[in-house]
């Protein structure tokens, strides 16, 4: 079977995507990222070097590198309508003039969250990399979700990395 759908990604879908899994352990690389840029910054800034002013600079640092960490996706935003084909070799979509693909086997993760399936490439390390989210309301209304829900992640499994 293959699943087509046509849909509009909303802004707030994103923003609690990235929130909700910001708050699961992704605001551990935003501690580590400050704290990297803390010493080299606050050595630049100031005068003389302390621990004081390297706490200092990671108070502010902190914030200001979450801020644009979370703006990333939202200026990556895409407002224009998707088609999105999903089948048992991967999946495929347009938006626009801009195109992509991943077979199963580049994905990382596929799960249920919230009335939305998350897709998640794998990247080079195979790690997770970008998130495609499919809400449920991309379905066409005589598709039933979870089925259409079961056979993403059965396709997934059977060529999972």
């Amino acid at each position: 079977m293959i699943y087509l759908l046509r849909y509009r990604a909303m802004r707030s879908e994103i923003w609690h995507w990235y929130w909700r899994h910001w708050r699961r352990g992704f605001w551990l690389i935003h501690v580590l990222f400050a704290a990297m840029l803390a010493i080299p910054v606050a050595t630049n800034l100031y005068e003389h070097m302390s621990p004081t002013l390297c706490v200092a600079t990671f108070a502010w640092l902190l914030p200001l590198v979450t801020v644009c960490a979370a703006a990333i996706p939202q200026l990556m935003f895409k407002s224009s309508e998707r088609f999105l084909e999903i089948s048992p070799k991967g999946w495929s979509t347009t938006i626009g003039r801009v195109s992509g693909s991943k077979p199963w086997s580049e994905v990382y993760s596929v799960k249920e969250e919230d009335g939305a399936l998350i897709i998640i490439s794998a990247t080079s390390r195979r790690g997770p990399g970008n998130a495609l989210i499919v809400p449920q309301r991309a379905l066409p209304r005589t598709t039933d979700w979870g089925r259409f829900v079961q056979d993403v992640m059965s396709w997934h499994a059977g060529h999972a990395p």
